[in-house]
């Protein structure tokens, strides 16, 4: 061993060198199991000189032993499983925790080492681009320059360069081609043999022809297109044989091919006088004209006297003329005085006038014995006691009655049929513009037969039978301010006929009230004028009346109530032709004709059942029905129909319900196509009109629904 070295050696070990001697220590240090040894004391002063100082003390297992600067070495902490001791110019050596699985300690320059995964795979080794048609086409590594042209399987043309202008075309898995530049108003075409090429412009003209299947286009001159031949055979035209070439047409065109077949010359009409020619002339009174060239004078009638020939001249009274040329003066009137003469002059009083050319006098109008009028102007006439032959005996004098239906004699709503009025409840319309109420108990009503008063004939009256408890029964009309306003500050009288009947007593006086309604048409309140009672009445029909004195503010219409006391069980009250008219005494029952009566009712109520059924009658009759077959269509649902029911004029806009004919029930149609009632209401509704739609959810061919309905504005 060399004088500067040392050495370990097992314990018991022998050192061998020049100076084998071994130091000479009390107890020499163990590390590890060995024993340090010098070769010399100046070995020894050497080696702690370099720092190189001899621990006092072995190690623990996985220490090792760190030199100290001017310091007795020292020993690490013991490292982990794993760990790498990492060293480290300006601290003492660390140890570096080992990495994860799969994991490469690589280098990092200016620090210290540090795991981390490395996939050799991910760095291409070699590279070849095989067949592509790119270099290299053998596997290379290294640095590697791409060359070469990419080939057409490879998604490349195949080739380097193009002619400028040329177009591509592919050649199946050759090179893609192209070709040559094509010129100003070439064609790109593909010849017979399936070859692009470019086709030169055709001349100025032409036109590209199709070669057929197979065949590439060619320019070519422009067809032939004009007629072959002319002929205008029998028109009289010529020629009227096939010829060819240039043609100049002349001739005349015949009548049977809607010419004349004339060639006109001078004036004239131009006529047939058959069915084949034409002549130009007079045009003959046989043709519609007059036979003649010139009139002979001004301001003179044709006609005709003999069926034959025209006349002019001044048309004479049995041509439909007066045979007057002249009046002879202003102010005359032209009147006949025999079968065939008219005169114009003072129309006589024999033809009906005055004879008189001026008044002579003012006032009444005198007929005097003579043939002329005394006086001709009449003047605010009065006519006291007159007679008139025949007598105005049937009441049809004007529009007096402000009731309407005052006869009874329109029941739209029952038909004639008896209805129930519920005690305590709101008035009830009845016949027609007619309503009804009672207190106590309830009370049925109807429209009866009945022959009236002896001054107040009647056919129909409306009667009510009264039952126990009954305290009250009444039956009124409003009417709308419009029917009435003019009635204000005036008297107006009421009139009707009455009746009370039954076993025990029944009510022997009837109450009359007369009351106008606080806002315009509204009689939710209203203002009482009067009620007067009238007493006296019994089993025997009597016509009586009330008068009374309306306000001049009652412009908002009018409403009238008769009424009775109790009307016990078995008995009866029935009142007819009812009236109210201005004035303060009671005149002839005012009968106006049926036809405007039923207008003025249905002014406020108008149904489909025309007054033939109660509303809600099962029956098709009057019923609207709207049917749509669309049987081709084949069933499905969702076929929608509807249409507008017409109304007479009505005074407000109506509240419309529907009926259905089937089962009577309201709010509902009958859906004849699935024999049910569905349920509908009326829409758009106005004064003279509403509509109504329906859509069938069952699987149909088409729609078929029947209703009836019913409009009602009343007040």
């Amino acid at each position: 061993m060399a004088d500067d070295q040392i050495s370990q050696l097992p314990v018991g070990g022998t050192l061998t060198g020049p100076e084998q001697v071994p130091l000479s220590y009390p107890n020499p240090p163990a590390v590890g199991g060995y024993t340090t040894y010098r070769t010399s004391v100046t070995a020894i002063a050497q080696f702690a000189q370099q720092g190189g100082l001899i621990p006092t003390a072995p190690g623990q297992t996985g220490q090792v032993l760190v030199g100290e600067t001017a310091q007795p070495p020292t020993w690490t902490d013991p490292g982990q499983t794993g760990e790498i001791l990492i060293g480290n110019t300006a601290a003492d050596p660390s140890w570096l925790p080992g990495g994860l699985t799969g994991q490469f300690l690589t280098g990092n320059t200016g620090g210290s080492p540090v795991w981390a995964y490395y996939d050799p795979g991910q760095f291409v080794s070699s590279i070849s681009f095989d067949a592509s048609g790119l270099t290299p086409a053998t596997a290379t590594t290294g640095d590697v320059v791409v060359g070469g042209t990419l080939n057409v399987g490879y998604g490349g043309t195949g080739s380097a360069s193009f002619t400028t202008g040329g177009l591509l075309y592919g050649a199946g898995t050759s090179a893609v081609q192209a070709t040559t530049a094509g010129a100003a108003g070439d064609i790109f075409v593909v010849d017979s043999g399936g070859n692009y090429t470019w086709l030169a412009p055709g001349t100025s003209g032409q036109l590209l022809q199709s070669g057929g299947a197979g065949n590439p286009p060619s320019w070519t001159a422009v067809p032939g297109t004009g007629v072959a031949t002319i002929s205008f055979d029998a028109l009289g035209f010529t020629p009227n044989t096939a010829t060819a070439g240039s043609v100049t047409v002349a001739g005349t065109l015949n009548p049977a091919h809607g010419g004349t077949g004339l060639t006109l010359s001078g004036t004239g009409a131009l006529y047939s006088s058959d069915s084949a020619t034409f002549t130009v002339g007079t045009l003959p009174i046989a043709q519609g004209g007059t036979g003649r060239t010139s009139l002979s004078g001004a301001n003179h009638a044709l006609y005709t006297a003999n069926g034959t020939t025209i006349t002019d001249g001044v048309l004479p009274t049995n041509a439909g003329g007066t045979a007057l040329s002249t009046f002879g003066a202003a102010n005359r009137a032209l009147y006949s005085t025999s079968a065939s003469a008219l005169t114009a002059g003072t129309l006589p009083v024999a033809a009906g006038g005055t004879g008189a050319t001026a008044a002579t006098g003012s006032g009444n109008v005198v007929l005097a014995t003579g043939a002329t009028l005394a006086t001709a102007t009449l003047n605010n006439p009065t006519i006291n006691n007159a007679t008139f032959s025949p007598a105005l005996t049937t009441g049809l004098t004007g529009f007096r009655n402000r009731i309407v239906n005052g006869t009874f004699y329109f029941d739209q709503r029952n038909a004639g049929a008896a209805q129930t009025f519920t005690a305590g409840a709101a008035g009830k319309y009845c016949v027609d513009r007619m309503y009804g109420y009672c207190t106590g108990a309830n009370v049925t009503g109807q429209r009866i037969a009945q022959n009236g008063a002896t001054t107040s004939p009647e056919q129909l009256a409306y009667q009510f039978s009264g039952a126990a408890s009954v305290t009250k029964v009444v039956l009124g009309q409003r009417i709308a301010s419009r029917d009435c306003f003019d009635l204000a500050g005036q008297s107006v009288t009421v009139s009707f006929n009455v009746r009370t009947a039954g076993s025990g007593s029944p009510p022997s006086s009837v109450s009359v009230a007369l009351a106008y309604a606080n806002a315009g048409d509204n009689f939710s309140t209203v203002t009482a004028i009067g009620t007067t009672v009238i007493g006296s009445i019994g089993s025997t029909e009597t016509n009586v009346s009330a008068t009374f004195s309306v306000p001049s503010g009652a412009i908002t219409g009018l409403q009238v109530e008769i009424s009775v006391g109790a009307l016990l069980a078995s008995q009866t009250f029935s009142i007819g032709n009812l009236q109210l008219e201005g004035g303060a005494s009671a005149t002839a029952f005012e009968r106006r004709p049926n036809m405007f009566e039923s207008v003025l009712c249905r002014q406020r109520f108008e149904t489909s059942y025309c007054g033939d059924f109660a509303l809600g009658t099962v029956t098709q009759t009057g019923a609207e029905q709207f049917v749509w077959d669309l049987g081709s269509g084949g069933p499905k649902a969702g076929y929608s129909g509807g249409s507008a029911i017409r109304l007479l004029p009505k005074a407000q806009t109506p509240t419309v319900t529907l009926y259905s004919p089937a089962t009577g029930a309201s709010g509902k149609i009958r859906n004849v196509n699935s024999g049910a009632d569905v349920s509908l209401s009326a829409a758009n509704i106005g004064k003279e009109a509403f509509q109504w739609t329906f859509t069938d959810s069952t699987a149909q061919t088409g729609i078929d629904v029947m209703f009836h309905w019913a409009a009602e504005c009343e007040l």
